[in-house]
């Protein structure tokens, strides 16, 4: 894919096509892109609603060669800035405190449509949403952010994830520099405190956040048995850097619930790494094995005592967003009474 500015328009060129007029996709600097998801036609604003999904998986990384558009995809006037608020949200919880997490994948699904996307680290939680939303035929972006020092073992598990599902694409994020080329201007950061929140902002949340605007809604998988931070994780909360709702099917899901679901359903792509004494995963770096003893996330940062959260999710963050701005054409799903 290549794109060029000819006349003010964006132009982007992939198998032949071309696709005038888009601001879907900036593509600057080189090997970075950034989505924002609306198409301006006529001075007039629409949104794009990619159903690029319904044919087969595409797996690409943002720094390469992805489509990043689909001439098949819906167009939608964009209505004004709706301002949603954590006190508007308060019902919408309540409605959906007792729902499944299937039923909350399908509010989601016929809420947000493309607009929604699934945020995985390739860890239990997250393989069993995706299994779920593949099973509803729901064709919905999974963003997985590749740190460029994970295991082996969980770079495998995206890649058999994008082998096994028809209806998911699986996006890998990148960082803006390699490990090494950190450590050369920073040095090795994680092994403070301080250093370490900076590492887990440029190596986790600054790509995350190069596809703000292109989804209105971010599901993860975090659970309230998780404790700590996320005891009380909300079904739908908001996230400001994102600008997005963050969705949590699994809030009310226990770890002996998630057993039960991969017992019954052979197809749910696991981590080999869950086997082999590590209940949650991140960086090698920084995660070990935890005894049966131990709190679940005892093997992460386990070199600095009171970290728990690299910071991706608002709710591990002190304090939260008490309001984000959305397209009103939400109104009606998420203002209910």
């Amino acid at each position: 894919m290549t794109a060029t500015r000819t006349g003010g328009d964006r132009r982007l060129f992939r198998d032949g096509r071309e696709f005038v007029g888009f601001g879907s996709a900036r593509v600057a600097p080189p090997r970075r892109a950034s989505l924002d998801g609306f198409l301006t036609v006529g001075g007039l604003r629409f949104v794009h609603d990619d159903a690029r999904a319904r044919t087969r998986v595409l797996h690409r990384s943002l720094s390469g060669d992805m489509p990043l558009t689909n001439p098949a995809g819906v167009l939608h006037r964009a209505g004004a800035p709706m301002r949603l608020t954590v006190d508007e949200l308060r019902a919408l919880n309540a409605r959906f405190e007792t729902q499944t997490p299937e039923q909350i994948l399908r509010f989601v699904k016929s809420t947000f449509g493309p607009r929604a996307a699934l945020l995985s680290s390739m860890q239990r939680a997250g393989s069993v949403l995706a299994h779920m939303a593949d099973a509803m035929d729901y064709a919905l972006d999974v963003l997985f952010v590749d740190t460029g020092v994970l295991h082996d073992e969980t770079l495998r598990t995206r890649d058999r994830l994008v082998a096994s599902t028809r209806n998911l694409r699986v996006i890998t994020l990148a960082p803006a520099h390699s490990f090494a080329e950190q450590t050369r201007a920073d040095g090795v950061l994680y092994l403070t405190r301080e250093g370490q929140e900076r590492c887990c902002d440029l190596r986790k949340s600054a790509p995350l956040h190069t596809v703000r605007g292109r989804y209105d809604a971010l599901i993860s998988g975090l659970r309230r048995d998780e404790g700590g931070a996320r005891a009380k994780v909300a079904i739908f909360a908001l996230d400001a850097e994102m600008n997005a709702l963050r969705v949590h099917p699994l809030a009310n899901f226990t770890s002996a619930a998630i057993d039960r679901y991969v017992a019954k359903h052979d197809g749910v792509v696991l981590n080999p790494l869950h086997a082999m004494g590590f209940p949650t995963i991140g960086c090698h770096p920084c995660t070990t094995p935890v005894r049966a003893d131990e709190p679940e996330r005892a093997g992460r940062w386990r070199h600095l005592a009171g970290v728990e959260y690299c910071g991706i999710n608002p709710t591990d963050r002190a304090g939260g967003a008490q309001d984000i701005d959305l397209d009103d054409r939400y109104a009606a799903a998420l203002r209910t009474t």
